[in-house]
């Protein structure tokens, strides 16, 4: 196979969605850089370098992270997911339900 783990290529951002964005390498191959890995004003049409972080044979997929940008390891990227998982209300709700507590042990 061309593209296996650790594999450098050039690809362009074909699509962005709320996964990440999608880099085509070649003719029939696209991979993904995960949002937590974008850069701030990334956009289609975007030639970028990457690397190629993981790939997923079952999935017909490629991990992809820009050249030069630190790997992460099997223990970050679940902990990330779970944390984008999370809505900006659950995120807000114990700080809302500290907020009370801590005003009636003042009083």
């Amino acid at each position: 196979m061309k593209y296996t783990e650790g594999t450098a290529a050039d690809g362009e951002v074909v699509s962005l969605n709320t996964a990440g964005a999608v880099v085509k390498l070649e003719e029939g191959v696209e991979g993904l850089i995960q949002k937590s890995d974008c850069p701030d004003g990334i956009k289609v049409g975007d030639k970028v370098s990457l690397k190629v972080s993981k790939h997923l044979p079952r999935e017909r997929r490629f991990i992809l992270v820009l050249e030069g940008a630190p790997a992460k390891t099997e223990e970050q990227a679940p902990a990330e997911a779970a944390q984008a998982e999370e809505t900006p209300a659950e995120q807000a709700a114990p700080e809302a339900e500290a907020t009370p507590e801590s005003e009636e042990k003042t009083e």
